[in-house]
């Protein structure tokens, strides 16, 4: 997976949500297009390019006000 443009879900019956990711010394990091509510460490985040799942990770971190989240 390349840095580039996704969709990602990130709750099980969550609606999808277009976001920015690439990986950075080992981590993902993925960068919200639109301000998201409710993200917490511990949740799990899955990227899609089309209907193709091209990534998933555990949330580590996330920060409100670069709307940048970490994942390992």
């Amino acid at each position: 997976m390349g840095p580039g443009t996704y969709t990602a879900q990130l709750r099980a019956h969550g609606g999808e949500t277009e976001v920015t990711a690439e990986l950075v010394d080992g981590t993902l990091e993925v960068s919200f297009t639109e301000p998201v509510r409710g993200v917490a460490p511990g949740q799990a985040i899955v990227l899609y390019d089309g209907t193709r799942v091209v990534g998933s990770a555990t949330i580590a971190t996330t920060s409100r006000a670069a709307k940048t989240h970490s994942a390992v």
